[in-house]
């Protein structure tokens, strides 16, 4: 990739490098901009982002321990192919830990959270509007009022993987309908009902799993 401006080229940091070279190296390939299976080189990246080749390292190495990318045996890493198995096993885990995080959080929940869940479940106070965006800042909200730490941070972990799947299998569904099934979930945990908070939960991230797989096999047949 050429004719890149490095934003962050004042930056003499090396913890704010490796963070701007995580990011962006993420950001990428969740717009598909590295195609899965082909070779990343720390000196192309490096380049590129007008940067040294050592931050770029560590956040191929912090990428590679997320799944996000994979090491070559010859050098270099690269973009896993997108495949459907993990897609469904990813949904699955999201699907545990958000309905975990669901249920802990509606013991829980002060009448101040409650409002707020609902605000975010129809999409107020998020600054990109998109249904993932929104989703994303609802559930971390519910985990943040639940108040386990490791939950959030494997939540964060999964959605990272989710990041480079949403292009490819995009979600059919207007904002309108995820709101809907969200608002369900806060009116569930509003009459401190967990179990079906929970099951409320699991049942979205389950037809969510459902539209998009369904939509791209649609899109293949075209």
């Amino acid at each position: 990739m050429s004719g890149f401006t490095n934003p962050n080229s004042g930056l003499t940091d090396r913890g704010s490098l490796v963070e701007f070279a995580y990011r962006t190296l993420r950001e990428r390939i969740a717009k598909g901009l590295y195609v899965p299976g082909a070779r990343i080189t720390e000196e192309a990246v490096a380049t590129d982002l007008d940067v040294s080749r050592a931050p770029v390292r560590e956040a191929m190495r912090m990428l590679t321990a997320e799944g996000i990318l994979a090491a070559r045996p010859r050098g270099g890493v690269t973009v896993p192919a997108l495949n459907k198995t993990e897609l469904a096993e990813l949904f699955g885990a999201r699907a545990s830990l958000q309905s975990s995080m669901v249920f802990a959080a509606t013991t829980v929940a002060a009448p101040g959270d409650l409002a707020r869940l609902r605000e975010l479940a129809g999409g107020s106070g998020v600054a990109a509007k998109s249904a993932e965006s929104m989703d994303d800042a609802f559930f971390e909200a519910i985990g943040q009022v639940a108040g386990n730490g490791w939950m959030l941070r494997l939540h964060a972990q999964v959605g990272a993987q989710l990041e480079r799947y949403r292009r490819d299998f995009p979600s059919t569904w207007t904002n309108a309908q995820h709101g809907a099934r969200r608002t369900e979930i806060v009116n569930a945990m509003a009459e401190r009902d967990g179990v079906g908070a929970a099951q409320l939960t699991s049942k979205y991230v389950d037809d969510l799993l459902f539209v998009m797989l369904s939509s791209h096999e649609e899109a293949a047949d075209l």
